[in-house]
């Protein structure tokens, strides 16, 4: 068993000599001329320095994404029911580009931004087109008067004209 105080140097030894990217023996190049590059102590320092630059980068990256989970406010759905036009507008301001509304009821009345004025033609304002007038134009014994003549017709055009 282990000394508790070999533990640390053991943990150091560990990591000063830990290698990623250890070549295996036939992945050595004989042909190259350069020994430096073929130096096995060169070799093996530069798979160290690396695998400690790997090693950092990817903690950095860890820490990074750790850190934007942390920070990054959490999305939240929240349903209003019942709101007014004001607090709609005040929603807005503070969550314009995440606000969402799939209102069913309109709760805003239609006079707050609709008016309408009734304008009739001047014909159908004249005295032309009221009942008491279009009585008159009926005749009892209309048919003696014949086909041709607008009195026999009068009352049931003016009617149907005002039924449009």
């Amino acid at each position: 068993m282990m000394k508790l105080k070999a533990i640390p140097r053991w943990s150091y030894k560990r990591i000063s000599n830990y290698n990623l990217f250890m070549k295996e023996e036939d992945d050595y190049d004989d042909d190259d001329d350069d020994n430096e590059q073929n130096n096995p102590a060169t070799v093996l320092k530069h798979q160290k320095y690396t695998t400690w630059l790997y090693i950092f980068l990817f903690m950095v990256s860890l820490y990074i994404l750790c850190y934007i989970a942390i920070v990054k406010p959490e999305s939240q759905t929240m349903t209003k029911y019942n709101i007014t036009h004001a607090i709609f507008n005040q929603l807005n301001r503070e969550h314009s580009d995440t606000l969402s509304c799939s209102c069913s009821k309109v709760d805003v009345p239609l006079k707050a931004f609709v008016s309408y004025e009734t304008i009739f033609h001047p014909v159908c304002n004249s005295i032309f087109v009221n009942q008491q007038w279009i009585q008159t134009l009926y005749f009892e014994n209309a048919s003696r008067y014949g086909t041709g003549d607008f009195r026999t017709t009068a009352y049931s055009q003016v009617s149907q004209y005002l039924l449009l």
